[in-house]
């Protein structure tokens, strides 16, 4: 019998969604081996245990904090384990056991996201850039959610492909429960996007190419969803004299169900995703997919997504424009959605992230 640590300090948010889905299928899995779950203080209501050889254990440590690093390493040592799996790159360098990492994407590498101060920020990427790469090469092996960045983490850690396994995710369950219509967006034909506005997310080039649509729709409205922090105020104040353009906040689960739901379209613009579960959401609702071709989107969508490129304001209004005066486009969207569906499953994930546990226990 072996004692597996599994690092959950993220389990709230979408963030959080794979270390849930995770822990909650290798519950249902016949293994002796024991599982210490690590939560963060904030987290504590997010997971309980299920299964005997299950244990919790709540720490304060927040990422990218002398906590972490010190007091953190110390942590584990008293844990004992055979194996940790970090499901983030962000882990105490201090820490010299034998260990799996889930590297979820290179979005902090290849972007800035400027919501503080550009010393401050730099200092912290720099920190991340070096900390990526030197646990990627002192993990046993390296998970990522695409075979896209699989050879993304290689190239750039400098390390064997065969270090590294993919798990494709999926989508959270649907719930039972009844839409809430929004009431700016009832009875009107609109596009929706669902989540942050990270200067990656291309949302900004959305309204812009939205502006171009309203030249031939002149009744379509769009609305973006999401937690209204630094950059959706910004977005906001940036395109407040756009007619029909709606940043609604955060929303409730109904609402969301409602948004998706009766969407002409859902846009899903970002130069650069580690897998890209908004558009696997999207089509769980039956809503026809319009996407950016960058980074591991057409490897996740395959042809349940119409695709443009995001960094052509006119490509991604021709794209959606496309979709706009096709029913039969849009009808084949959500076929395709329903039928990609079936790639993904959490069940899938665990088995092969438990099989990732046995080889590493091995070697």
């Amino acid at each position: 019998m072996s004692r597996i640590v599994i690092d959950g300090r993220k389990l709230s948010g979408s963030t959080g969604r794979y270390t849930r889905e995770l822990l909650k299928e290798l519950e249902q899995l016949q293994d002796e081996n024991e599982y210490h779950v690590v939560i963060h203080t904030s987290d504590q209501t997010h997971y309980v245990p299920s299964k005997d050889n299950f244990y919790l254990h709540v720490v304060p440590y927040d990422s990218y904090t002398f906590g972490e690093q010190l007091g953190f390493a110390r942590f584990l040592y008293k844990l004992r384990p055979d194996l940790v799996h970090f499901t983030m790159p962000q882990q105490p360098l201090l820490y010299f056991g034998k260990r799996v990492t889930t590297i979820h994407d290179l979005t902090l590498v290849n972007f800035q996201n400027l919501d503080k101060n550009k010393v401050v920020y730099t200092i912290e990427q720099t920190i991340f850039k070096f900390l990526l790469k030197n646990v990627a090469r002192r993990s046993k092996v390296v998970i990522t959610p695409t075979k896209f960045v699989k050879e993304e983490v290689a190239e750039y850690a400098n390390i064997s492909l065969d270090k590294i396994v993919f798990t494709h995710e999926a989508g959270a369950p649907l719930k039972k429960l009844k839409p809430a219509p929004i009431k700016v967006l009832e009875g009107k034909q609109f596009l929706c996007y669902v989540g942050n506005a990270f200067p990656y997310k291309n949302v900004d080039r959305l309204v812009e190419a939205f502006k171009l649509l309203k030249e031939k729709y002149p009744k379509l409205h769009l609305g973006v969803a999401g937690k209204k922090e630094f950059f959706y105020t910004q977005l906001e104040e940036k395109h407040k004299d756009v007619k029909d353009f709606h940043v609604l906040g955060f929303i409730s689960d109904e609402q969301m169900a409602w948004f998706v739901d009766h969407a002409q379209a859902y846009v899903f613009p970002s130069l650069s995703e580690g897998f890209g579960l908004g558009g696997i959401d999207a089509m769980q609702r039956g809503a026809p997919l319009v996407a950016s071709n960058a980074s591991c989107l057409p490897e996740v969508y395959d042809d349940a997504a119409h695709y443009f490129d995001p960094e052509s304001t006119e490509d991604m209004a021709r794209a959606i424009d496309e979709v706009l005066r096709s029913k039969s486009r849009r009808e084949a969207l959500v076929k395709n959605g329903y039928e990609r569906l079936k790639h993904f499953s959490w069940e899938k994930l665990a088995k092969k992230t438990h099989s990732v546990y046995l080889k590493a226990l091995k070697d």
